[in-house]
């Protein structure tokens, strides 16, 4: 999957285009990981690919607030990728294998379109900017960047993703 998957390369149909449907395109993953049990009503954290899902309702022009639930429905519908038996760490640890180039968490996608102010603290906001980088092979931490650009967008209320387009070194 990982060999189709160009560093850097962000598709978009025009310069301003930040939305979630042009993120989407740009992964070869979105990864749904769900807490549920198993048919001995044993606990397991399953991690399911749903990119042809969030590109379906995204091109049906669905709310980005509605898509959650829909995904939350429709999941079952994708192979389950990968699971781990529950315990007090497990949903934590499938979120931490969800981050690679070109593959991104799901909740991650839709939080990327949110604007700034709406992270609790700049913290969180520019962990997913880094998350972001990290899925499209974009250089977050490049030394050359003016060194309060997280924090300047975050308070210009820019979405995450626009954070990271505005950051131009490939990994």
């Amino acid at each position: 999957m990982d060999k189709d998957f160009k560093p850097g390369v962000v598709y978009r149909n025009e310069p301003g285009d930040c939305k979630a449907l042009t993120l989407a395109k740009s992964l070869n993953s979105i990864w749904y990981v769900n807490d549920t049990e198993s048919e001995n009503k044993q606990p397991i954290v399953e991690r399911r690919d749903v990119k042809s899902l969030c590109e379906h309702y995204l091109n049906e022009g669905v709310e980005l607030s509605d898509i959650p639930d829909y995904i939350s429905d429709n999941s079952l519908e994708c192979e389950m990728d990968e699971f781990i038996l529950g315990s007090d760490s497990a949903f934590d640890e499938m979120l931490s294998t969800c981050n690679k180039k070109g593959q991104l968490a799901f909740d991650d996608v839709i939080q990327s379109q949110l604007g700034g102010r709406t992270f609790d603290t700049e913290q969180h906001y520019v962990e997913l900017c880094h998350r972001i980088g990290k899925a499209l092979g974009i250089d977050t931490f490049d030394k050359e960047l003016n060194p309060d650009h997280w924090c300047i967008s975050w308070l210009d209320n820019f979405t995450p993703y626009q954070a990271v387009l505005k950051v131009t070194s490939p990994l």
